[in-house]
């Protein structure tokens, strides 16, 4: 069964940003991520750095 209400995380430029649980994330430009990134589905075009644990569920 899938989860509801998850959060979705959009970077666009450069940014940084703590971990968390999200269901899509989008990176235009460059993100760091600092602490555990659990996530549905990732698209970036540019860079993405996490600093801690990640996990992509499928």
């Amino acid at each position: 069964m899938a989860e509801t209400g998850m959060r979705n995380l959009t970077v666009m430029g450069e940014s940084s940003t703590g971990g968390g649980k999200f269901e899509k994330m989008r990176v235009v430009g460059e993100c760091e991520v600092h602490g555990d990134l659990d996530i549905g589905s990732c698209r970036v075009v540019g860079e993405c750095a996490v600093y801690g644990d990640s996990f992509l569920r499928v």
